[in-house]
């Protein structure tokens, strides 16, 4: 009996130390709980005060407002110099080389770099069917689908050799990704024509293809028409803008079609990369930019600068 006793005063007094180190463990945690709930309303506070609508065009005058003259030139500037480490949206306002004002800029942390973001599908919230001067000069939200605008993709891509990453998703999930290790564009005076080689990933190489090179292409709209069809208008017959041959095998700035309506078997003027689907619309598209890897000497007859 008496060796019973002592066997349940044991273990209830187990239990109670027990008891008492949940309860401290508890303590703790609500006091984390407090803090992070503390960070957060801050946080919501802080991007309350932020604009709503953050345009792919947001420029800057930084003697004008009283900002330091020397900035990022771009977002591998910023996580070369300890920023960016963690993953999400970064919004930041960057001065290429050349630019007249700095522009506000969506940057990434991709395989430990910092990507410019230059273009964004994802809902079909913002028309991709646009004029020369629209695309020249940028349009969308840099929080939803933006296209950063042909003049900052060329300060952006000619200040040093750069490189050219697209992250792609179908509609059954599947995730794609086409890395040119050399992208440039041109200025206004070539209308922006599009240099790009080097292609590695696992979404098939639809820019440089065989069957519609878009390298050496300059870029077309709906009012200009500059591709390499010459009974017709690339742009106008699949409603978008792109560097279009006679007319492509990858077209970014289609119409957005969702699930369900995303297959158009006749027209193909969606959102389309060819090497993985002919005739199916993407759900979602990112392009960005950074210095490239490799870099290499341009040949005699390429145009660094003619903005």
């Amino acid at each position: 009996m008496t060796t019973n006793m002592e066997s349940i005063l044991e273990d209830l007094n187990s239990t109670q130390k027990d008891y008492a180190k949940l309860s401290r463990q508890l303590n703790r945690m609500s006091g984390t709980v407090a803090n992070l709930t503390k960070y957060v309303d801050t946080m919501e506070q802080r991007l309350g005060d932020r604009p709503q609508d953050i345009t792919a065009n947001d420029i800057m005058d930084p003697e004008a407002n009283g900002e330091p003259k020397q900035m990022p030139t771009q977002c591998q500037d910023v996580f070369e110099n300890g920023g960016m480490r963690f993953m999400g949206d970064y919004y930041i306002m960057i001065k290429p080389a050349g630019v007249p004002h700095a522009f506000k800029a969506l940057c990434k942390m991709v395989n430990s770099s910092g990507w410019t973001v230059i273009q964004k599908r994802q809902d079909g919230s913002v028309d991709f069917y646009r004029t020369w001067e629209d695309y020249k000069r940028g349009f969308g939200s840099l929080e939803g689908e933006f296209w950063l605008g042909n003049d900052n993709i060329h300060y952006l891509t000619s200040q040093e050799d750069t490189m050219l990453r697209i992250d792609m998703e179908d509609w059954s999930g599947k995730r794609f990704y086409a890395v040119y290790n050399h992208f440039r564009v041109d200025g206004p005076k070539h209308n922006y024509r599009l240099h790009v080689s080097g292609y590695q990933g696992n979404a098939g190489d639809s820019l440089t293809s065989l069957w519609e090179n878009h390298d050496g292409m300059p870029f077309s709209t709906k009012d200009k028409d500059n591709d390499g069809r010459f009974y017709d208008s690339c742009a106008q017959h699949y409603q978008g803008a792109w560097w279009f041959n006679n007319c492509f095998e990858a077209h970014l700035n289609g119409k957005y079609y969702h699930k369900g309506f995303h297959k158009n078997y006749f027209q193909r003027d969606g959102i389309q990369w060819n090497t993985i689907h002919m005739y199916s619309s993407l759900k979602a598209v990112l392009m960005m930019v950074k210095p490239a890897d490799h870099p290499r000497n341009p040949t005699s007859n390429e145009v660094i600068s003619d903005a």
